[in-house]
């Protein structure tokens, strides 16, 4: 009842709703629910969208937590980066690893996506380190702040990088 809640505001806030239409067409208890196409298409995107990311989440919650980290992160949504390194599957592993914490806590699952996101926090390609900083921040705001302490000078002068320890970008 509260998925179909989630999806009927998420119609009448957001202009396209074709995904939210996909979901709320299919979540039926009685038949299966082929999440594939649907994923697909929001693993796809290159581009950040709240839209995508909400729909991400509904379909995680639907599903439950075994076929998040099992089926999905493992065998779908963690391979495509390692073969691409997109930033934006970073974020979704980010998100996925939120959504399991507030869930479980840090279940060994969860700790597992986490250890992988920090990995992150070192690497050239800045994109992959701010996005890994400001998902290790929810988790150990120390060594956020270590990654900060040593990143000031080389991003320093950017807007974003004052907030990324004080706010929630995400």
């Amino acid at each position: 009842m509260l998925l179909s809640y989630q999806v009927l505001i998420m119609k009448r806030t957001n202009d396209s709703t074709d995904i939210v239409s996909k979901i709320q067409d299919e979540m039926d208890l009685f038949e299966p629910f082929d999440v594939n196409g649907l994923c697909s298409t929001i693993l796809a995107d290159n581009e950040f969208s709240h839209f995508k990311t909400a729909s991400l989440r509904i379909i995680c919650s639907f599903m439950d937590w075994n076929w998040t980290y099992n089926i999905f992160t493992v065998q779908t949504l963690y391979p495509q980066f390692v073969e691409s390194s997109r930033p934006i599957l970073l974020f979704y592993m980010g998100v996925i690893c939120t959504l399991g914490y507030k869930n479980f806590g840090m279940h060994e699952s969860v700790q597992s996506i986490f250890d992988e996101i920090k990995t992150f926090l070192d690497k050239e390609n800045h994109e992959l380190s701010v996005i890994a900083c400001s998902f290790v921040k929810n988790f150990d705001l120390d060594l956020a702040g270590q990654w900060c302490a040593k990143n000031r000078e080389k991003y320093g002068n950017q807007p974003w990088f004052e907030q990324i320890l004080s706010k929630n970008m995400f």
